[in-house]
């Protein structure tokens, strides 16, 4: 299980990072057994984090973030 939590956001016209590499990684990340949330975004391009940042469900969803102890 990851200890952290994890939102990866990747536009599906990212020509500079491979949007494979976020779909990789949230593959492996729950074969492994942890959660991780995934959004891709269609027609947008490297610049992912305007969509992200623009959304309230975002900001809402980090702060509810808590550090807990580690078992």
């Amino acid at each position: 299980m990851t200890p952290v939590a994890i939102w990866a956001f990747h536009g599906d016209q990212d020509g500079t990072v491979p949007v494979k590499f976020s779909r990789d990684l949230t593959a492996a990340v729950e074969k492994a057994g942890g959660k991780v949330k995934y959004t891709e975004f269609p027609g947008v391009g490297h610049g992912s984090w305007g969509p992200a940042y623009a959304e309230a469900e975002t900001w809402d969803w980090l702060f509810q973030q808590r550090k807990t102890p580690a078992p």
